[in-house]
């Protein structure tokens, strides 16, 4: 088979590929997309380091992808290469490994002849998944600082495979056959190790392996361990990679086989280890050559970082599974004096590659972060540059910070006319370094989400095809869907244990969860909002950032533009959107409202008409009065939420969509007003206040919101949120009611505004510019004229709060 056709099978949110040698232009057109088009979009490489310095400084096509749609970080072994060959997919429910010989590049793809064993896991899992556990549990040795997040993902939505046992010793799986994981990291070396799962005396060894110790010492170690009656390789002479003469002189017995024409012109890259005994096969295959580096010697670990699979097979099973049952037989064999001598070829400078390259970065923001590589240790004489895609330096600042508790450096940068792709360090020393990916965890985290069930998808489908100008209440039911289908998302702080590597690699090894901050300490140690680059939203990446993103359409005309439209369309069209149809809503909340009210047909091209419903009066005050008794919950509890906020912003824009100017439903712009703002209960202006004291109570002290200190401004939908909060108050203290009312209104809603504005904590600064202007700008341009609230009085007077506060 092609290993690259592999890459379509559905059912699989994460994939982690571990190479020695890397080739970013086909990962990026052949790989990618055919990940991606499976739904697979939490993906994530790691090749050795000095490899992949190779393949960045000018030596293969730059990557046009690489931190924004997928992430790479550098591995090193035990002072050897790193260079185990996995591919771990994993779902909700299942798990894929595909453990061999093959480098993520062209030639390992298509074009070698590979060895590449399979395992799958779904369901409750079976044998088969302790070993992909164990392959997880050896991967995340390697992760870097720059992919936390993305574990942390994948381990919430697939909390299995980090609680899941491992296989110690061999243990059957579903084919009836017995197998393990053989890896490099412990004390014994992979040689050794395979020696001891081999029981009963050995009738004959052989070996496939495209390189060689120039003294055979690997292959000597084997045979002193496991005793064979006959010994033999299968090579391709034609390379000129086996060392005759040693062969010769230490293994005079030994048998050696041409593979001629098997597999035609393709590099023979397969490494196989078979110790036949009269009971069963014992088949040892994966990364490791035959060399004391790969497979340890003298009971010592080898250096590299390796992965292997043991099999234990049914006597005369392994050669034909392997197909190469012929290639071993007396007419192919040769005679050892007849090869040619070893060439060793030209030699990758792993050591140079080592002095050029700068570390890891990642960006979020305008933070960046720096984790050296040990020849730029010296950061006081290093300078830090950014580069675009096509490899062209930006005209960017790049200013030091003082240092986080990652022990990464931080540096401030700005002034980017495009988004970097690369970093370049320069110091006396070294000078120019080659380049690094940086990683761009905001666009990242846009990129990485879960396709989920056809029902979520549906949902989004609606979502992202709406252009909605009213909020209903059928917005909270899909709120809540799909918060219920993502429930697998990492709790904000939530902690994951990364046990340390096994690797003395250049950049530091994963560390924990981010930490979990009170919204009191975090605004303390906060940094002000920028007007050139801003912090993502909590939900990038997630299906309720399109929940947000609906938010924003509705309140999306600038300040100064005309009302809404009453066109009648414009309205079905907006319910159309939200409608659930004949699907049952999730239970809980909002959503179990039987929503009663005017029933309207609509029609859209391509779509049949929909029963449309609209919320009466009596169901928004049982909405808000559901979430003030969740959300006084939560707060006493700490456990306010961004999903809440995003809840507590559509039903406040629910409200404003239903209200009207009076008592009466004279001048009213839309079928869906029917909150007025004086008279008899239910009011537009109580509802707000109702929501509001939910969140900011009386004898509240601070919020019982907690945010992540993965970043160090407030996300812009927590500001969008306190923006709509603001902009209801003033909107229910300027709006022109009678004296009586206006009276009630200020006893009321006076107080409430100002505990609101002291306990989100917002400078002066940040509450007159950015987004809060923005969105409250929005708001006016949107609701004021159906609430007959005059624009003037509102800015004014927020103005004067944010001045006084």
């Amino acid at each position: 088979m092609k290993l690259y056709q592999q890459f379509v099978e559905r059912g699989y949110h994460t994939s982690i590929v571990t190479t020695f040698g890397l080739d970013f232009d086909t990962y990026e057109t052949i790989v990618l997309p055919r990940l991606r088009g499976a739904g697979c979009r939490n993906n994530i490489i790691v090749a050795d380091g000095r490899m992949l310095t190779l393949a960045l400084d000018r030596r293969s096509s730059l990557p046009r992808r690489a931190g924004s749609h997928y992430t790479v970080s550098g591995a090193g072994g035990r002072g050897g290469v790193f260079h185990p060959k996995l591919l771990l997919q994993v779902g909700r429910d299942r798990a894929r490994l595909m453990l061999g010989s093959a480098n993520m590049t062209a030639a390992g793809l298509a074009g070698n002849l590979e060895l590449v064993a399979t395992f799958r896991s779904a369901g409750d899992g079976g044998a088969e998944r302790r070993l992909i556990v164990q392959a997880w549990r050896y991967i995340e040795r390697f992760l870097s600082p720059e992919q936390a997040d993305q574990a942390r993902w994948m381990l919430a939505r697939s909390p299995w495979i980090a609680d899941g046992d491992v296989a110690d010793d061999p243990i059957r799986l579903n084919d009836g056959t017995e197998g393990m994981l053989v890896l490099s990291g412990d004390d014994e070396g992979i040689g050794q190790r395979f020696s001891q799962l081999v029981n009963g005396p050995v009738r004959r060894l052989i070996v496939l392996s495209p390189y060689w110790d120039p003294a055979l010492g690997a292959l000597v170690d084997l045979t002193h361990q496991l005793e064979p009656k006959r010994v033999g390789v299968l090579i391709d002479p034609a390379i000129q990679a086996f060392p005759a003469e040693a062969a010769e002189r230490r293994l005079p017995e030994l048998e050696v086989y041409a593979r001629k024409a098997f597999g035609g012109k393709r590099f023979m890259h397969a490494k196989a280890i078979l110790a036949l005994t009269e009971d069963a096969d014992h088949l040892l295959i994966g990364s490791a050559n035959c060399t004391q580096a790969a497979l340890g010697s003298g009971g010592r670990a080898g250096a590299n970082a390796e992965a292997c699979v043991y099999r234990r097979l049914r006597s005369g099973a392994a050669l034909e599974a392997l197909r190469i049952a012929a290639l071993v037989e007396e007419d192919r064999r040769v005679d050892v004096s007849d090869l040619p001598p070893m060439s060793m070829g030209d030699q990758i400078p792993l050591e140079c590659l080592s002095a050029r390259s700068p570390g890891a970065f990642a960006l979020r923001d305008d933070d960046l972060r720096w984790w050296p590589a040990a020849a730029f240790s010296d950061a006081d004489r290093c300078s830090v540059s950014l580069v675009d895609a096509t490899g062209s330096d930006l005209s960017a600042v790049v200013e030091r910070h003082p240092p986080d508790q990652s022990g990464a450096l931080r540096y401030l940068a700005s002034g980017m006319d495009s988004p970097p792709a690369f970093a370049r360090v320069t110091s006396p020393e070294v000078g120019d370094s080659a380049l690094a990916i940086v990683t761009r965890l905001d666009e990242l985290a846009e990129e990485v989400r879960e396709v989920g069930s056809p029902r979520a998808e549906r949902l989004r489908e609606r979502l992202e095809l709406s252009a909605g100008t009213e909020a209903t209440l059928e917005l909270l039911g899909i709120i809540d869907e799909l918060e219920a289908h993502g429930r697998g998302r990492p709790a904000l702080g939530q902690a994951i244990s990364i046990p340390k590597p096994h690797s003395d690699g250049e950049v530091p090894r994963l560390a924990g969860a981010h930490r979990q901050m009170s919204y009191d300490e975090f605004m303390a140690h906060r940094r002000p909002y920028g007007e050139e680059s801003r912090p993502p939203a909590s939900f990038a990446g997630t299906d309720l950032s399109l929940v947000r993103g609906v938010l924003n359409r509705i309140a999306g005309q600038e300040a100064g533009a005309s009302g809404p439209s009453a066109d009648e369309a414009d309205d079905a069209a907006v319910l159309a959107a939200f409608d659930l149809g004949d699907e049952t809503a999730a239970q809980g909340g909002v959503e179990t409202t039987d929503f009663g009210g005017e029933v309207r047909p609509t029609s859209r091209p391509g779509r049949s008409p929909k029963v449309l419903k609209v919320a009466t009066a009596q169901e928004i005050t049982d909405a808000v009065s559901n979430f003030g008794e969740a959300v006084r919950t939560k707060c006493k509890q700490g456990e306010l939420s961004a999903t809440d906020l995003l809840r507590l912003r559509a039903l406040l824009m629910v409200v404003c969509c239903a209200g009207m100017p009076s008592s009466t439903s004279a001048g009213r712009l839309s079928d869906l007003q029917v909150l007025p703002m004086s008279g008899n209960e239910p009011t537009w202006w109580r509802s707000v206040g109702r929501l509001l004291f939910a969140v900011f109570p009386t004898n509240a002290s601070g919020l019982g919101l907690s945010l992540t200190d993965d970043r160090d401004r407030v996300p812009p939908d927590v500001l969008e949120c306190w923006a709509t909060c603001y902009w209801c108050l003033q909107a229910c203290l300027a709006a022109p009611v009678a004296e009586s009312a206006r009276r009630k209104i200020h006893q009321h809603i006076g107080p409430l505004a100002e505990r609101v504005y002291r306990l989100t904590k917002l400078s002066q600064e940040e509450l007159c510019s950015g987004v809060v202007r923005e969105t409250m700008d929005r708001m006016s341009g949107r609701m004021a004229e159906r609430l007959g609230v005059d624009v003037g009085k509102v800015a004014a007077r927020h103005e004067i709060m944010a001045a006084r506060l």
